[in-house]
This record gives structure tokens, sequence and C-alpha cells, in this order.
């Protein structure tokens, strides 16, 4: 299913590359903050993260979720940047930590059942939902401290392929920017290495999907950080081509670099 273009920038202020997840964290609402180390709260917080701003889709999801839960959460997002929507999420993770096995399979059903409640889903809710799969993951299967772990070097051609796919996809979110998503491409591809850069190329908007972005963020997962601080700053430097970012941008960057534990890099 193709990501569709985003009707409107409802994610708050876009907020900077370069600010960290503790900036954000530092920007959230006391009381917010207090939520998300709730339990109860924080399964909120993740599940009003995710919903739609358009009404009859949330009428939609809210009844998908057939449980009674504090909705009055999504007013309280509007305001914030995407560092401290981010920082929210990771937070209310972060409590979710004594739920069980069923608890946590049930909460990713229901968050499966709320983006894919109108049949459109952003690149934003995917990646969105897909830390929160990442989190689950790690909960289930902890790491014995990577003993022995090598980071891949991707050849030229497969870092391309993985890094056109992201490229693509940012470029065809972004709302009202003066420049066309080729030249946001090119801009963004402009980052890489040489040989990198001659492989790449804007995919359409009907490829850039859910698998090809599964796809890529599988191959970027575990390739030198190196290699992911440059397609980072591609990301970036794409998403603030016009010195700035839309929301939904800006929000698509850092849930990029949250999925490969990289800090957001400064786009230059």
């Amino acid at each position: 299913m193709p990501f569709p273009p985003p009707a409107s920038a409802n994610a708050g202020t876009a907020g900077t590359v370069a600010a960290t997840a503790a900036a954000g964290t530092a920007e959230l609402p006391a009381d917010l903050r207090r939520s998300a180390a709730v339990p109860s709260k924080a399964r909120a917080i993740v599940y009003n993260m995710l919903f739609s701003a358009d009404p009859d889709t949330f009428r939609r999801q809210r009844a998908l979720l057939e449980v009674e839960f504090d909705t009055t959460l999504f007013a309280r997002f509007a305001g914030l940047s995407a560092a401290a929507r981010l920082a929210l999420f990771q937070l209310a993770l972060e409590s979710l930590r004594g739920f069980t096995d069923d608890q946590l399979d049930k909460m990713l059903e229901r968050s499966r059942k709320i983006v894919n409640a109108d049949g459109h889903v952003s690149a934003t809710e995917f990646a969105l939902l897909r830390i929160f799969q990442q989190f689950v993951h790690r909960l289930r299967n902890p790491v014995i401290a990577t003993t022995g772990f090598r980071p891949v070097h991707l050849a030229p051609a497969p870092l391309a392929e993985a890094a056109s796919i992201l490229l693509s996809i940012v470029a065809h979110t972004g709302t009202g920017n003066a420049r066309t998503p080729a030249e946001e491409f090119q801009i963004g591809a402009a980052a890489l290495p040489e040989p990198v850069r001659r492989n790449m190329q804007l995919l359409p908007p009907q490829v850039c999907d859910f698998e090809n972005f599964e796809r890529a963020l599988k191959a970027l997962e575990s390739i030198a950080l190196a290699q992911k601080r440059d397609v980072l700053l591609a990301v970036a430097n794409l998403a603030y081509a016009d010195n700035d970012a839309d929301a939904n941008e800006s929000s698509l960057v850092r849930v990029i670099a949250r999925v490969l534990e990289c800090e957001p890099p400064v786009p230059v």
C-alpha cells in the first residue's frame, strides 16, 4: 500500500533536527511526563499517538479498540514539536516493561487496527508502530552485550537501493515545499558518497509502500554507524531542503533515526 500524501501537518511544530531526545523530554509539560510514567496512562499515550486528526477516521479508530481509555490526550499533542512527541512516545513505551506478553500482544494488535482504520497509513505512523514492535521484540529477546557483533558495511549498490527508498518516501511526504520531490531527492542524495549516489534514483509514490520501507529499514539496521549517519544526513538534508521541514517530515526524520538507533543529524 503506497503512503498517501499527508492532508495536513498535524504533528505539531517542526522543531529542529539538531535537538536531542533529552531536549524533547525537557519540552514536555510536567503532567504529560507524569502520565507517561504510569503504565495505564502510558498505554493510552501510545494509542493516542497513532490517532488520526480526521474526525471520521478517529471515530472508526476509537470503535475498533473495543476498550475504554482516555482519548483526551490526543488534543494535547497538537502543540508539541516532533522531538517532544517522539520523546513522549519513548517514555510511554518504557513504562510498558511490566506488561505481560498477552497485554503487549493485545496492544500491538490494537495499534495495527488504529493505523489501518482508514486504509491509509502515513510513513510516520508506520515507523512509530515499528518502534513499538522493536521495543516488544527486545523485551522478549534481550541482547547479551552483543559480544562479537560486527556491523555490516554495505556495498554501494545495496546501500543506494535502501537509501533511495527512504529518500523517496520523505520526498513524497512533505507538503507545500517550494522544490519538487526530484529536486529535494537530489539535495539529499548529495550527502552520500559518489559511488552510492550514482546508483540512486527517485522512486514513484506507488513504490514507496510499507514493504519497501520495511525492507530498507532492515537493510540499514545492522550497518556500520558511519553509513547510518551518512544516510540519516541525506534524509535530514532532504527534509530541510527549504531551511525548514513541515511536521510530517520532521517527525519522519526522527522516527527513522530512532529505528536505526542513531542520533538525528544536523542538516548541512
